[in-house]
């Protein structure tokens, strides 16, 4: 599923991270990390992107890449109003 970070933002180029570490103090107890990247050209209504993923509990773990490409980036209307926007603020 597509991100909103497009819709609150004024780029389309986006990097996060997040970290997540379940019961403090507790030996073996649940981390996860994730970094996502996702970027909506702004000439086309496509969405590229992908997640890192790192999650263990105790001894067991998973490590895994997730690609992550779709057509459904903005609705048309909103990557038009999306894109006039850039390109005014390019202007001033």
């Amino acid at each position: 599923m597509p991100s909103t970070n497009f819709l609150i933002n004024e780029y389309n180029n986006i990097i996060s991270a997040t970290y997540h570490y379940q019961w403090f103090g507790v030996e073996g107890a649940p981390v996860t990390q994730v970094l996502n990247w996702e970027w909506l050209p702004t000439d086309n209504n496509i969405l590229v992107g992908a997640q890192l993923i790192n999650d263990k509990t105790g001894n067991i773990g998973l490590n895994e890449a997730v690609p992550q490409a779709t057509d459904a980036g903005l609705q048309p209307d909103k990557q038009k109003a999306y894109e006039q926007e850039m390109l005014e603020k390019k202007m001033q």
